[in-house]
């Protein structure tokens, strides 16, 4: 092993060793008698059982669900948990008559008998539905839910539906109320403390920013969020954090039905959506329109110094702003069942997005030894423009986890900024003006092919073999132009010598392979995927011209260990990476307002993390325990950087600045103590570090903090269910700076006024007005604070209406033994 990994690795040991000495062995004795039962099983039979546990209602793959095997005295056998896919297998079985039985929280218990034979010795169960569990509350009988947050194998599920307090909102509400995601007052998000992080939307790459993206899916038209923070290399390795993957709601029941939203809040909130799916034989389509409407006012303060060998600048700001987001959005699909081994399907999505900043502030500067000014600023920032996107697929199963698939994904951003900046007197006549238009439509073009096989090499079982290829090209032409404001003419005039313009090229290729197997209660996964990445960059009026070219590879490794029936840890770890974005290479300097300058930097390198993560999960009845411990370590950390321009003027630019250390663990208690009180307790207490250079000064910073979330769900009666969120999040360092801790608490209330037809939403956000942002930031010559503050509280009634009966289609398809394997996914 090279000195490069050796002390990320020699970290991590240390992190695992104080886990398993404080938080594992106090766990052993909830588990010995799972060692126990493995120790005196007798499996060395011929026989085999294998089956798929799926939901009565939806037919939704259920994971973890424990299978045990029992002889006829009704002594346990062995026992599995099933997979993702809701797969269980069951080897080593002597022949003679059994009992096998199928338990899982929220739903009814089911018991069936299996003879083993020596002339049959594979029993295949095919599909087997557990249907819900009723609960008896004071006479009164209630449905079983699926918690608000899942956490399966590799990721965190977080069901959109059973988060009350952000239905109304977008993707953005819902993630601010999930372990490991912390979300700032304007909207910008975090995964463990890091903002870059993949986005997908049904599995597909989105062409906007990650925040960006966020902002734009009301939570509404959600079904489900999948938080992924070591994926394999079967994934797109951008995204230093990992991956958020947004599941959209789909339904192809056979007829017609679906699903409408309506939203209103006070202080110009309000929001809407439609969706109708229709299936026809082999035939199945669906059509969505989205409109959103959402105005955030507050709050700011910001006081600056810079200073010079004989002269200190100051300034205080103080005023209103307020965040107009407001888009809208329209999709359709068609799948066509080909045969039944084989689909093809074809998407395509139209959404305009208009996102509007303005900020009305009291100006006062002055200067020791100089003068003092006093002026009104006016500020609006305006971003937006059409998002297109085609998608196709081909699935072809050729039998039971053989198949091969093909993606094409073609996406066109038509985006623009315009920001308006302005000085009045106090007579309120402008004194100094600027306006500037940025451009930069990017079109992107990506295409996947995947092929899985099984195949069983070493001697492993269940053996899986993952391998593809992926091309991705992506174009777009950037420039500025800017309008200054003429006191004689009174006028905006245009200055061509402050024109811009950019060509972006930035192409990737790369190939993947990846192989999964299982030895007794020991599985593995290792993967590893090579990249050839080509980026150009070509800025008019100038020499600059960038040209890179360069071959990297992403390995992979996880590892688990089993406990009958359902107990596991996890040990993983990736590489992963984060490409530059094209306005971060921007070389030429644009200017925002007469004391701020911003600057791209063209031989900005990518970023590199290697992540490790060590899991272990419980479940006892109702009840789930989860810890998560990871270490992170990124190298070219790339950061924002701020400096002093010339006097009081400030520049902010890019710069790879060394690297990042984070470690910490992520513990999740979910509790049910009565059958109408869910509590849902996690946190997240972690040690950042960054270490690097800025403008040749050594820098040093390094904290320890921690989040904490706590989100209970009371259920009232049959058709009311109350939902009370408190959220936490320690101070975290920047490279230049830190921000302060926040606390704020959220609550949602929903009743069925119609059962399975109509229901209405109650939501207030920031329930006790606490929410806010405080950040300093220092560096050479300079100091700067800013505060902000939302309006709030943020109070939202929502009405949800079902036609048809929306969900997933309740009866079980006829499936001939021969053909089970092959259609089984769809």
């Amino acid at each position: 092993m090279s000195l490069r990994y050796c002390k990320p690795f020699t970290a991590f040991l240390r992190l695992i060793i104080y886990m398993t000495k404080n938080y594992i062995i106090p766990l052993i004795s909830l588990i010995t008698n799972f060692f126990l039962f493995a120790q005196n099983s007798n499996l060395s039979g011929p026989g085999r059982i294998m089956g798929t546990v799926v939901e009565s209602a939806g037919e939704e793959p259920l994971e973890l669900v424990n299978v045990i095997l029992y002889d006829k005295a009704h002594k346990q056998i062995t026992g599995t948990a099933t997979n993702e896919m809701g797969k269980f297998y069951l080897a080593g079985v002597n022949t003679g008559d059994y009992i096998i039985e199928f338990s899982f929280v929220g739903f009814e218990t089911k018991i069936d008998t299996v003879v083993i034979t020596s002339q049959e010795p594979t029993i295949n169960l095919g599909i087997i539905k557990l249907e819900p569990k009723p609960i008896f509350v004071e006479g009164v009988e209630v449905t079983a839910e699926r918690p608000p947050i899942e956490f399966k194998i590799d990721k965190k599920v977080i069901n959109v539906k059973e988060n009350y307090t952000s239905q109304s909102g977008t993707a953005v509400d819902v993630l601010q109320n999930i372990p490991s995601i912390s979300v700032d007052v304007e909207g910008n998000v975090s995964l463990r403390g890091s903002t870059n992080f993949r986005v997908l939307i049904d599995n597909r790459p989105s062409i906007l920013e990650p925040s960006d993206a966020l902002q734009q899916i009301p939570a509404s038209t959600i079904d489900r969020i999948e938080i992924i923070t070591n994926p394999s290399a079967r994934y797109d390795p951008e995204g230093l954090a990992g991956i958020i993957n947004i599941i959209t709601k789909k339904n192809f029941q056979s007829g017609v039905n679906g699903i409408a939203n309506a939203n209103l809040g006070f202080g110009q909130r309000y929001a809407g959506d439609f969706l109708i799916n229709y299936r026809y034989k082999k035939l199945r389509t669906f059509f969505g329109i989205d409109y959103n409407n959402f105005k955030n006012p507050g709050t700011r303060q910001e006081s600056t110094q810079t200073w010079t060998p004989d002269t200190i600048y100051y300034s205080t700001t103080e005023g209103s702003n307020s965040w107009l987001r407001k888009f809208y959005g329209i999709k359709t699909g068609i799948e066509y069942l080909a045969s039944p081994k084989s689909k093809l399907g074809v998407n395509f999505e139209l959404r305009k997005r208009g996102m509007e900043h303005t900020d009305d502030a009291e100006y006062n500067r002055w200067s020791v030894p100089g003068d003092t000014a006093m002026y009104f600023s006016y500020n609006q920032i305006k971003r937006g423009g059409f998002l297109y996107s085609l998608n196709s697929d081909y699935l072809y199963n050729f039998s039971k986890e053989h198949k091969l698939s093909a993606r094409l994904t073609m996406n066109l951003n038509d985006g623009d900024d315009k920001s308006t900046y302005e000085m009045r007197n106090l007579d309120s006549m402008i004194t100094s003006g600027w306006r500037s238009e940025e451009s930069g439509p990017m079109k992107m073009l990506i295409f996947n092919l995947d092929y899985t096989r099984p195949t069983n090499i070493l001697g492993s079982k269940n053996g899986k073999l993952d391998t593809g290829a992926q091309g991705s090209v992506h174009y777009s032409n950037g420039y500025q132009d800017v309008y200054i404001y003429d006191t004689i003419s009174q006028q905006y005039e245009y200055k061509e010598e402050y024109h811009h313009s950019a060509d972006f090229i930035h192409n990737i290729y790369s190939v993947y392979t990846t192989y999964s197997g299982e030895a007794g209660n020991f599985g593995y996964q290792f993967g590893l995927r090579e990249e050839y990445t080509y980026r150009f960059i070509d800025v008019s009026d100038t020499n600059i011209n960038t040209n890179i070219r360069r071959f990297d590879i992403y390995p992979t490794l996880h590892i688990s260990y089993k406990f009958p029936p359902a107990d596991q840890i996890m040990l993983s770890y990736t590489r992963r990476v984060n490409r530059p974005r094209n306005f971060d290479l921007e070389p030429f300097e644009m200017k925002r307002d007469p004391y701020h300058i911003s600057r791209g930097n063209p031989g900005l390198l990518p970023e590199f993390v290697d992540a490790f993560e060590l899991g272990y999960q419980r479940q006892w009845g109702s009840n789930l325990f989860a810890i998560d411990g990871y270490y992170r370590v990124t190298h070219n950390k790339i950061e924002h950087i701020t400096s002093v321009y010339n006097s009081e003027i400030m520049l902010f630019t890019v710069e790879n600045i060394g690297k990042d250390y984070a470690y910490g663990f992520e513990p999740t208690l979910d509790l049910a103590p009565f059958r109408w009180l869910n509590l849902n307790l996690s946190a997240n207490l972690y040690e950042h570090r960054i270490e690097g250079l800025i403008d040749g000064e050594v820098l040093s910073q390094k904290n320890r903090t921690w989040g904490l979330r706590s989100m209970n769900t009371l259920r009232i009666g049959k058709t009311t269910r109350l939902q009370i969120t408190g959220i936490y999040q320690g101070a975290e360092v920047m490279a230049q700076g830190e921000r302060k801790p926040f606390f704020m608490v959220n609550t949602g209330l929903r009743q069925e006024l119609v059962p399975k037809v109509l229901n209405l939403t109650i939501q207030v956000r920031d329930l006790l007005k606490t929410a806010g942002f405080d950040n300093t930031t220092t560096g050479t010559n300079f100091y700067t604070h800013n505060e902000f503050t939302r309006k709030s509280p943020v109070i939202m009634f929502g009405l949800s209406y079902n036609f048809n009966n929306y969900r997933a289609e309740q009866k079980r398809p006829v499936v001939e033994e021969n053909n089970f394997e092959d259609i089984e996914d769809y």
